[in-house]
């Protein structure tokens, strides 16, 4: 009977049949076996408010499955009611994983500039990426692409030439005009910095 899955697999089922067992007596005073389809969804449902894990809805999901399949007999995985409930745990569960990254914004760039030892070149160079990509709408394969060769200072800007870009869809060569700012995050003021200090 264990047999029929792979060895880790069957001590997987085993060891979540274990966890539902547990459950089915001390939450829902049911017997363990064999589970109807409201005991299976109500289980489901627990295991998305407890432990938020896809891997824990669908492998309850697969221990009932695999258990009914081996003893013969009707599994509840295969009513509507509990296969709403896998499926809608699930999606749920992808939505709350989803973690929706936040704009970088010019109050982050100034509080890191505070933070910045201009002393260290590694600390500075850092720095200067974070404020070209912004200022320039840099992807960071671009920026590690930058020579020196590339920049090209001005009075007010700085001219900064980008040889491959993924955004290029003509695949021409482009250059990249910063403005200078006047405040502590300024792209020329700080790349010149760098540069004068690598050099």
């Amino acid at each position: 009977m264990l047999a029929s899955r792979a060895s880790g697999s069957s001590e997987k089922y085993l060891r979540a049949f274990n966890i539902w067992a547990e459950f089915a007596k001390g939450v829902l005073s049911v017997t363990t076996f064999p589970v109807s389809p409201m005991d299976c969804a109500l289980y489901l449902q627990f295991l998305l408010q407890s432990s938020k894990s896809a891997s824990a809805i669908s492998c309850a999901f697969y221990t009932f499955k695999w258990l009914d399949q081996v003893v013969g007999v009707n599994s509840p995985t295969l009513h509507p009611i509990v296969i709403s409930t896998k499926e809608g745990a699930l999606r749920l569960v992808c939505q709350l994983a989803s973690h929706r990254k936040e704009p970088l914004e010019v109050t982050h760039l100034k509080q890191l500039a505070e933070r910045t030892d201009f002393g260290n070149i590694l600390h500075l160079r850092s720095l200067v990426m974070f404020v070209l990509a912004f200022s320039g709408f840099f992807r960071s394969s671009e920026l590690c692409l930058i020579c020196s060769k590339h920049v090209q200072f001005c009075s007010s800007y700085v001219t900064i030439f980008i040889e491959k870009s993924k955004t290029d869809q003509l695949r021409e060569s482009r250059s990249v005009v910063t403005v200078e700012t006047r405040s502590s995050t300024g792209p020329c003021y700080l790349l010149m910095a760098y540069m004068s200090k690598a050099h």
